[in-house]
């Protein structure tokens, strides 16, 4: 039996070697899978549902008129908060493309919460997205009445669940949310550990996806580093991918959001090295192909400047190639 060793030098950063390796990667399957997910997304009866179905797949022509109509029926029997409800409308409207005009007491309702000093950081997050989806025009006077909100609430509330909204909308106010970049490094420190190459947040797959990708855009929105460690982008990533069996429109969208966002870090994404064609050696072609790529699957761009392969036997851990 052999080892295969990968060190990678990546072309965009530190060219030293380093250990910045996955060993899995979103394969076809996977892909296949969740866009199935999303096609039952879409025939749900669940309002949170048809939203980030809407988000991930476009409806075909002749389906766009029924689900419409069944989006708003949906939405006027949600029990949901109406914050939440009316933003999952607003956005899978938005992304269907469709025609009904919007009630005039959500538009009143989104415009009133625009402004209105909210409870907590996810009713803010709600109430600034649809704000946006609607048109509304969020000037610098609502941002720093936004920022001074959000400083309100993290004082009673500062869960992750809160941090991780508060960082989303913190990274659309420009400098009224800069008071949110100190907070990133308080939410990182609680992440778990699991068997010593896994990251997750308590809460599972949504509360770490909420963190990392709004400790992201937040960094990214003010032109700071990226919140993380390589090392740590690799346990989120590992933790992401043994997620990749998922069976809801919500797992599916926020784990593909995630994985995007660390495969776009060049300075840190990881990468996955691993042997192409089940790793076999066969004794007239005895070649064994790797296969280098993102947590995507995709191609890496640009190319690793280098890339230098170790194989040791596993019964005696000599080195056969180096």
């Amino acid at each position: 039996l052999l080892i295969l060793v990968v060190l990678v030098a990546v072309g965009w950063a530190n060219p030293s070697p380093t250990q910045r390796t996955v060993s899995s990667h979103l394969t076809r399957q996977d892909q296949e899978r969740f866009a199935k997910v999303f096609v039952e997304g879409v025939k749900s009866n669940d309002l949170q549902s048809l939203y980030y179905a809407s988000l991930n797949m476009a409806l075909p022509a002749d389906d766009v008129l029924s689900t419409c109509k069944r989006l708003f029926s949906l939405h006027s029997e949600s029990k949901l908060n109406d914050f939440e409800k009316n933003f999952y409308l607003l956005g899978a409207r938005k992304n269907f493309g469709c025609k009904e005009a919007i009630p005039a007491k959500v538009e009143s309702a989104i415009k009133a919460g625009l402004t209105k000093d909210a409870s907590t950081a996810q009713e803010i997050y709600y109430n600034f997205h649809s704000a946006k989806l609607f048109g509304f025009t969020v000037d610098e006077k609502i941002r720093t009445t936004l920022g001074k909100n959000l400083q309100t609430v993290l004082k009673k509330d500062d869960s992750l669940n809160s941090l991780g909204h508060a960082f989303a909308v913190a990274a659309e106010l420009g400098s009224a949310g800069t008071f949110a970049y100190d907070r990133i490094e308080e939410a990182f420190v609680q992440a778990d550990e699991v068997d010593g190459r896994m990251l997750q947040f308590e809460g599972g797959l949504s509360i770490t996806a909420l963190i990392v990708n709004g400790g992201f855009k937040l960094a990214t929105s003010l032109s700071k580093p990226a919140p993380i460690t390589p090392e740590q982008a690799v346990k989120f990533a590992t933790y992401f991918l043994s997620r990749a069996s998922v069976q809801t429109p919500k797992g599916v969208s926020v784990l593909l959001e995630a994985l995007n966002m660390l495969a776009s870090q060049k300075t840190i994404a990881p990468v996955c090295i691993r042997l192409a064609d089940n790793g076999q050696l066969l004794p007239e072609s005895p070649v064994l192909s790797v296969r280098v790529c993102d947590l995507l699957g995709n191609p890496l761009s640009p190319a690793l400047a280098a890339l230098s392969t170790t194989i040791v036997s596993r019964t005696s851990n000599d080195v056969l190639v180096s």
